[in-house]
């Protein structure tokens, strides 16, 4: 199932970097992680994007989408940009989220109330 996961995982992340980041990243590794700490992470170094295992398999898509828009803002600043000289959630990583209507929170929640999800369901469908 993780392996159905991950190519849907990939399919998204294709169709968001070309509709909302012009492109302008190539395609990281794309792993799910059991950790309970965070919902989703962008390592440099590894240039590895995560999301957690339970975030995945446990909440509406929606969620998991916003969460992986949210680590691709971080690859953007991070791989495109050059910025590096700044807090993960610092100034350009804000201004990239709001240009694109991301969420840039540093943590965010998991609840959804029904008006956000048809809102993101319809938002998703265009996608």
């Amino acid at each position: 199932m993780d392996s159905a996961l991950l190519r849907e995982l990939a399919r998204w992340w294709a169709d968001i970097n070309s509709s909302q980041f012009e492109g302008a990243m190539r395609p990281p590794s794309l792993c799910l992680d059991d950790t309970t700490r965070r919902l989703g992470a962008w390592k440099r170094e590894e240039r590895t994007l995560s999301l957690a295992t339970r975030l995945v398999r446990d909440h509406p898509w929606t969620v998991v989408l916003e969460v992986l828009r949210h680590e691709m803002a971080h690859q953007y600043v991070d791989e495109v940009l050059g910025i590096h000289d700044e807090t993960a959630h610092g100034p350009t990583f804000q201004a990239v989220c709001k240009a694109r209507a991301i969420d840039g929170r540093a943590a965010g929640t998991l609840e959804i109330d029904e008006a956000h999800a048809a809102v993101m369901r319809r938002v998703t469908g265009l996608l």
